[in-house]
């Protein structure tokens, strides 16, 4: 489920004007699902995809520990490519069932420490935009 998950994200960004650069980037044992870049401004991407929200929202696994590994790696990506110089942190939320519904969160280090705290600040974004 997670690789569909992945796929309907990065048709997604596609379709939003974004240039996907990579696809599960890793450094050492840490890994970013999309790396991408729209409008000069570098966005590193994790997708949580679940069949459905019997059991919570994708994005509340999303915690403070993952948002800094993602930190780390963008750290590391960027030194090896220091011509991008503004960078944000986004996450895809994939719920299949009962209808496909995905978020895109933006820019989540500068909007909360807590993914599962509010939701008021997620932004619906239909599949087919």
């Amino acid at each position: 489920m997670g690789n569909l998950g992945e796929d309907l994200a990065v048709n997604f960004l596609l379709k939003n004007q974004f240039n996907l650069l990579h696809r599960n980037w890793k450094y050492g044992r840490k890994e970013i699902d999309v790396i991408a870049e729209k409008e000069s401004v570098l966005h590193f991407i994790e997708i949580k995809t679940r069949k459905s929200n019997r059991y919570g929202y994708p994005e509340e696994n999303v915690n403070r520990t993952k948002i800094k590994k993602m930190m780390a790696v963008a750290c590391h990506f960027q030194q090896l490519n220091p011509q991008y110089k503004m960078i944000r942190f986004d996450v895809i939320s994939v719920t299949m069932e009962p209808e496909l519904a995905l978020f895109f969160i933006e820019d989540v280090d500068r909007k909360s420490t807590r993914l599962n705290s509010s939701h008021e600040w997620i932004s619906r974004m239909p599949s087919s935009a």
